[in-house]
């Protein structure tokens, strides 16, 4: 058995060695693939971060010079694993990296660090970088200033590997990304025809509205207010200012709304569900934790209120761009799109085909 399929077989043995660090391993053959494909001379210095396995091909199968590499680890199992293998540049501090002609990366998912990462990486390597993440070309609408990153530093190619990692949640397809910062980027890349999906979203952004949109009042209220905690904006879901622009709070802020006549209230999971409930109050009621409130527009009633913003149509934008991303489970809208009170059929307003339509029907098939 060979060096690499007994590092496999150990790794595949030992499953929570890296628990409480990155432990999203890159497969072997996914690695292999990747560092046959970049250029090394004698002298090239690279930087690896966070999975050991790029370590494991690049000595083993690529015969790199260990004194050529320098590993970024997140835990001490990782610290031990390379210096065994003979690696003993290693750094814990992103401060350390200094320039190096080659990058190595699969970093964390979660909450979009992996983009921390990569403008880290392109702006700080001599030459050639690739890392493993999340596909922001195919949804470019969402990560506009990404798009444009890449193709600054020299995008060659894309390598769909999604298949590679079963189990792993994310926001798309898991993809390899090919810089070489030497080279112009491959136009290619962004000759891909838009999706059902990508097409949807641009007719709701080219119609609606945001100046003085319906916005809640979860403002600091000093006349009223009961208790508070401090508040802090949070924004998940923006795209430019022709389009759907969901902001979202948390859901700390209390005080006791005096003039409820002029609101709809809404609990914190309001636009995810038809059945969300939408209510109004002619008592003083209080606001925060779980209730919020949306200043009535003029001329809308509850009943269209509804009709208008959990129908179908609104319910697929607020999925599209949360993407796989749950944790707008406990937040609330911070403002929503204006859309003339008057509009009978959201479909024919926005000028769907029947492609489109039956596209968000399947979707909410069941709801």
């Amino acid at each position: 058995m060979n060096k690499i399929a007994t590092f496999e077989k150990f790794l595949d043995r030992e499953k929570t060695l890296f628990d409480g660090g990155h432990n999203i391993r890159t497969p072997f053959n996914v690695v292999e693939e990747i560092c046959t494909k970049i250029k090394l001379t004698n002298n090239s210095k690279i930087l690896v971060l966070f999975n050991v396995e790029f370590v494991i091909e690049l000595v083993y199968n690529q015969k790199v010079p260990v004194s050529n590499i320098t590993f970024y680890t997140d835990h001490d199992n990782k610290s031990s694993l390379v210096k065994k293998i003979g690696v003993k540049n290693i750094i814990k501090d992103m401060n350390h990296a200094m320039k190096f002609d080659v990058w190595l990366l699969n970093p964390p998912y979660l909450q979009g660090k992996w983009r921390s990462f990569m403008k880290k990486a392109l702006e700080e390597s001599k030459s050639q970088v690739v890392q493993v993440s999340p596909e922001i070309v195919k949804t470019s609408s969402r990560y506009v200033e990404m798009v444009e990153l890449i193709k600054k530093f020299g995008i060659q190619k894309i390598m769909n590997c999604h298949k590679d990692f079963p189990g792993v949640v994310t926001s798309s397809e898991i993809v390899a990304y090919y810089f070489d910062k030497n080279k112009k980027y491959n136009k290619v890349l962004f000759n891909n025809k838009k999706t059902i999906d990508e097409k949807i979203i641009e007719k709701i952004q080219s119609k609606i509205k945001l100046e003085n949109g319906i916005s809640n009042v979860i403002e600091s209220k000093k006349s009223n207010r009961k208790s508070s905690k401090s508040g802090k904006i949070q924004t998940l879901l923006s795209v430019t200012n022709k389009g759907v622009d969901l902001k979202l709070r948390n859901a700390n802020e209390v005080y006791v709304e005096e003039n409820p006549e002029n609101y709809f209230f809404v609990n914190w999971f309001f636009g995810i569900n038809k059945e969300n409930p939408i209510y109004e109050s002619n008592t003083p009621i209080g606001v925060g934790e779980n209730v919020f409130q949306i200043r009535k527009p003029n001329g809308i009633s509850l009943k269209k209120f509804k009709e208008i913003y959990l129908s179908k149509t609104f319910r697929f934008a607020l999925s599209y761009f949360r993407g796989t991303n749950r944790r707008i489970m406990g937040r609330h809208l911070k403002q929503l799109p204006i859309v003339p009170s008057d509009i009978n059929n959201l479909y024919s307003y926005f000028n769907f085909t029947e492609q489109e339509i039956e596209h968000i029907e399947k979707k909410f098939s069941n709801n």
